[in-house]
């Protein structure tokens, strides 16, 4: 995956899939409960929530140590870089 980067902030606990309708950036999701995964994205840099059983399954430990991580499931609460 190599795609755009965006920086996120916010200051109270939230997905970065919350976070990005908010702030009208565009990334696939369809279910929104971590079961389909196609809000996959990568962490570029930022401190995260630890992977949820959701993303572990989904996802894989291997993909999740490279920096990809579920929007729906991941959660920050200072600012964060992905790409999407």
């Amino acid at each position: 995956m190599k795609g755009k980067r965006v920086k996120l902030r916010t200051n109270v606990p939230t997905t970065i899939l919350k976070v990005t309708k908010k702030e009208d950036i565009k990334i696939s999701s369809f279910c929104n409960i971590g079961m389909c995964g196609k809000c996959t994205i990568k962490i570029v840099e930022g401190c995260l929530s630890e992977p949820s059983k959701k993303e572990i399954k989904k996802l894989g430990a291997s993909k999740i140590k490279e920096g990809y991580r579920l929007a729906c499931q991941a959660k920050f609460d200072d600012r964060v870089i992905i790409e999407v």
